[in-house]
């Protein structure tokens, strides 16, 4: 298939412990009313990265049949280690969204995360219409960057800052995104390709604010959850960059020193305002 998109836009790693971070015990509910899951039914995740969202599902609702394909090969070898690690039967595979290896109305539900605006409309959704049963749901979510709200923990932000300056970068060539539709664009296309029913909701998730947990389990987990995806994020940036390996260390070391000086005021019962929310669009129809 390809290994394209972890090893030059973003790796496994950063995408599982983001999506991670967005995602997790204590906003779970959230999630699961915009997927519409029920226990039992079989449920398809096209383009499901390195399987955050599968897992989240199997591991609430067991007696789904849970089924994630996407086309690149390190995600899905990511996908396979995590599941097995965290004792779950998921159905993980390789695969083009365009053309996937299923008969005719296999899924109850079929969802996508980022995935609606990487490829021409037409081809996103024949092959899902294809394999959703009869009143069977598309769930398809796309995040609004421009609607979230962020305040960082500023600690060594200045040191971090200049390492990044220093940093080298190729030009890249990849344009993600470009298939990004307006909301009205999106449902009138929905309705050109016969699917009933077409329904979006605007959603922002608060997914990290230590200050207002609601409890201390919570909070330490937002903080630990935040330092994972950003020292997954850096190892990326660095990896990328000509120069990288020159301010590896360092750059990991004032990612751990943020992140024990946050945990120390939180336990130290400081008030530190720092958050972080997701904004997403979420458009829902039945074939």
């Amino acid at each position: 298939m390809s290994t394209v998109w972890s090893k030059e836009i973003q790796s496994s790693e950063i995408l599982y412990y983001s999506r991670a971070s967005r995602f997790n015990d204590f906003n779970k509910d959230e999630w699961f009313d915009l997927l519409q899951i029920k226990d039992g039914f079989k449920v398809l995740e096209v383009g499901c990265g390195p399987g955050h969202f599968t897992n989240m599902i199997k591991k609430y609702y067991p007696n789904c049949e849970v089924y994630g394909v996407d086309l690149d090969e390190n995600h899905i070898e990511f996908a396979k280690e995590k599941a097995k690690e965290l004792g779950l039967e998921i159905n993980y595979m390789t695969g083009d969204a365009t053309s996937l290896p299923f008969e005719n109305e296999s899924f109850d539900i079929i969802f996508s995360h980022t995935l609606v605006e990487h490829l021409p409309f037409d081809q996103f959704i024949s092959e899902q219409k294809r394999l959703l049963k009869n009143n069977g749901k598309l769930v398809s979510i796309h995040v609004d960057s421009k609607r979230k709200h962020i305040n960082q923990f500023n600690y060594k932000k200045e040191e971090i800052d200049a390492i990044y300056d220093q940093l080298q970068f190729e030009e890249s060539k990849h344009n993600v995104g470009q298939y990004v539709k307006a909301t009205d664009e999106y449902l009138a296309e929905f309705l050109k390709f016969g699917m009933k029913n077409p329904y979006v909701q605007f959603k922002e998730i608060m997914f990290y604010f230590p200050f207002q947990a609601k409890s201390k389990d919570e909070a330490i987990m937002q903080i630990k959850n935040q330092e994972i995806s950003e020292i997954a994020n850096e190892e990326f940036t660095l990896q990328m960059a000509r120069n990288g390996e020159d301010f590896r260390d360092k750059l990991l070391s004032l990612v751990q020193e943020k992140y024990a000086e946050r945990m120390r005021l939180y336990l130290e019962n400081q008030n530190i305002f720092d958050y972080e929310s997701t904004a997403i669009v979420v458009y829902t129809a039945t074939k």
